[in-house]
């Protein structure tokens, strides 16, 4: 076989296995889900990937939930435990969702089985005296941040219910004395069981407050999910060929030269 043809084959061969390199070198490292819904009842709040949990309130006849769990990633595994079974008052769902790589996340539903009206955990307003809340309250969304002064040591929490039977317990609202203190806010549905906890994150100084403010963070509730960059091991591995490829050609050539000059060389001394 000619030594080109060589050359053509094994240049085909290494940009055959560029495309492969990237699929094997960087196993997947997403957890997230696209999907989580429930045969019964419906997610409080609305499913985003981003959110770890969840509550439902179901009918007290129905005793096993069916959990639909889709991962972004084909290579995640899906586990769900706690859905089968379900006694009266609080179960807790766990889905875990485990990347090719290890990197897992679990999301919890809470599910309370029995008398609907009674499971409220709802409230009507969260308020602190003249201070916003970030992000702003909705129920859907239990954890905050609430920017204040330095020299404000205290703050007073106003939590109202939606049911009248539900009960607010407050703790944390006193003696702020430094940044990150955590104010919690416990509601407690008129069942006695059902329970549903917003976490307030204090911060003082304007600085802190605007770098919580301009990047969003609120909380657990809000975890980041970065897929990894295949393109970069590609081009990196495009480049390697590319040199290895040169450095191949350059000696074919070097040989070739080589050869032309003993010829060369020995057609002038029979001259």
């Amino acid at each position: 076989m000619k030594k080109k043809s060589i050359v053509w084959i094994v240049c085909i061969m290494l940009l055959l296995g560029m495309f492969a390199i990237p699929v094997y070198a960087i196993p997947n490292n997403n957890p997230a889900l696209k999907e989580l819904k429930s045969n019964v009842g419906e997610l409080n709040p609305k499913f985003d990937y981003l959110t770890i949990d969840y509550s439902i309130v179901v009918p007290s006849e129905t005793e096993k939930i069916e959990i639909t769990a889709v991962p972004e990633e084909e290579t995640s595994t899906v586990t769900i435990t706690g859905n089968e079974n379900l006694e009266l008052g609080l179960n807790t769902i766990e889905v875990l969702v485990t990347a090719e790589d290890g990197t897992s996340r679990t999301y919890t539903i809470r599910v309370t089985r029995g008398d609907v009206e009674k499971a409220n955990t709802n409230l009507k307003s969260l308020t602190i005296g003249d201070y916003n809340l970030v992000p702003e309250f909705n129920n859907g969304i239990t954890e905050y941040v609430l920017p204040i002064p330095k020299d404000v040591t205290s703050i007073e929490v106003e939590a109202v219910p939606e049911s009248d039977g539900a009960t607010v317990q407050i703790e944390g609202q006193e003696n702020i004395t430094g940044n990150d203190q955590m104010v919690t806010v416990l509601v407690t549905a008129e069942d006695g069981i059902t329970q549903k906890q917003f976490n307030i994150i204090v911060t003082k100084g304007e600085t802190e407050s605007e770098k919580w403010q301009e990047e969003g963070q609120v909380g657990e509730n809000t975890q980041s999910t970065e897929k990894p960059n295949f393109w970069f091991a590609k081009y990196m591995a495009f480049a390697i060929i590319v040199v290895i490829v040169l450095v191949m050609l350059l000696r074919i050539i070097q040989v070739k030269r080589a050869k032309q000059e003993k010829v060369k060389e020995k057609t002038d001394d029979k001259n």
